[in-house]
């Protein structure tokens, strides 16, 4: 579907509706590629367009929203909605926003069609992969999330009656994948922004897998006192993971059991940490408007390890006389951190491994409850994912490993970070810590 298609169902859809008032409507969805495996063969291999309609509109001062795909008859649609008493959240419409093209990536989507899905298939990673393992998931390559709230492709759209172009282009690789032999199973799940990026981290992780494949084994293992420990970028998102809720203006002021209260505006983690709210990250395939159409804000959350900022939707901006910050969803009042970036350095993990005479690496891990404090021990559960390395090199497997940490110890007691990389949604980076 090229530009001028989109222009005309806009405008044959604009002049059926244009007399509704602080109309909106944006088309999403878009073209996707797929392949799936089942134990090391193709089940499915497809191309597909897949195009929807969002609407929302007043009607009588109700406020209605819904998709529909793109061959239904909207006027219809709309008439319909306009009889249903909406009892939701009414949000002012706001005003036009000039959207911002500074996350757009320099990725050609010629480079992703599906003679290169087999053709990747074939290669020589995923050839060494299948002699070693049997395959189970998906790896799909897309273009989407089209909307006037999003910054993904070039989007015609109409925004309160007017017409709007929104030139942006952000094309992402995702994978979902688990590997599986005889005495263990793994699993992949990230994005990648292009196929170098792809081959480069799959070389990566096969010869991280091989050399760990000839480690002798610790059964346990008790973190000592003054003991180096890196935790692995997928280790830190998971931990973020676990608190990121508590960092809106509702829950910081009406949670009781919130970890930071009364800590605004006070240092709490080392000067190393800092952590914004951003959709603006190349690595975010994430829309930089909310669900109002409000642009989001680069919330600086911590700086230089103080609690400085915190999101705010539109009702708690009104409540708590905060700035607005792009947070706000349909049907709730309360905001929350959609993404979080935390700032690393220019070093590889590589450089920090080889610069330590001996540390522990821990590459995952589970957190079996929420942090109940700052200082309270975090719950959790290590097994056969982390590394005793000496010298930048791998030395033993450990199979359980025993860790007492807080958060506090762990981002107060920073002593080197590496480059950042998306993890579950986040941006982290691996953090060494000296405890």
């Amino acid at each position: 579907m090229n530009n001028i298609n989109l222009e005309n169902v806009f405008n044959t859809t604009y002049k059926k509706l244009r007399k509704i008032k602080k109309l909106e409507i944006a088309l999403r969805g878009g073209e996707y590629h797929l392949i799936e495996f089942e134990d090391n063969i193709i089940k499915k291999a497809q191309t597909k367009s897949d195009y929807y309609f969002s609407v929302r509109g007043v009607y009588k001062r109700n406020y209605f929203s819904f998709n529909s795909p793109i061959q239904d008859d909207l006027s219809n649609i709309i008439k319909q909605k306009q009889k249903e008493k909406y009892q939701g959240i009414k949000y002012p419409f706001l005003k036009e926003v000039e959207y911002r093209d500074n996350n757009s990536l320099s990725i050609n989507y010629e480079e992703f069609n599906n003679l290169l899905l087999i053709e990747l298939i074939s290669k020589p990673i995923f050839k060494l992969l299948k002699d070693k393992f049997i395959i189970n998931g998906v790896i799909y390559l897309k273009k989407d999330r089209i909307s006037p709230y999003s910054n993904d492709y070039p989007v015609l759209s109409i925004v309160n009656n007017k017409t709007l172009v929104a030139k942006h282009k952000q094309n992402k690789i995702l994978i979902n994948l688990s590997f599986k032999n005889e005495n263990r199973s793994l699993r992949l799940d990230k994005v990648f922004n292009n196929t170098q990026e792809l081959e480069e981290y799959f070389n990566f992780f096969i010869k991280n897998l091989e050399e760990k494949s000839k480690l002798k084994k610790l059964k346990n293992y008790k973190i000592k006192e003054k003991e180096k420990i890196v935790f692995s970028s997928k280790a830190i998102a998971k931990i973020l993971h676990s608190f990121k809720s508590q960092l809106s203006v509702s829950d910081y002021f009406k949670n009781k059991n919130n970890i930071f209260k009364d800590k605004l505006n006070k240092r709490i983690f080392s000067h190393k940490i800092n952590i914004q709210d951003t959709a603006y990250h190349p690595s975010l395939p994430i829309s930089p408007f909310d669900e109002i159409g409000e642009e989001r804000a680069i919330v600086n959350i911590f700086n230089k390890g103080y609690l400085r900022e915190l999101t705010s939707s539109y009702h708690e901006s009104l409540e708590f006389k905060t700035p607005l910050t792009g947070h706000s969803l349909l049907n709730k009042k309360e905001s929350s951190p959609f993404t979080l970036y935390l700032k690393g350095s220019n070093k590889t993990l590589e450089s920090v491994l080889n610069k330590e005479s001996n540390l522990i690496y821990i590459k995952d891990l589970t957190l079996n409850t929420p942090p109940k404090s700052l200082d309270s021990k975090l719950d959790l559960i290590i097994k056969d994912s982390s590394t005793l390395y000496k010298e930048g090199k791998a030395l033993k497997s450990i199979e359980n490993l025993d860790i007492s940490i807080s958060l506090t110890d762990l981002f107060m007691k920073v002593a080197e970070t590496t480059l950042e990389q998306e993890e579950l949604g986040l941006i982290t980076p691996n953090i060494l810590i000296n405890l």
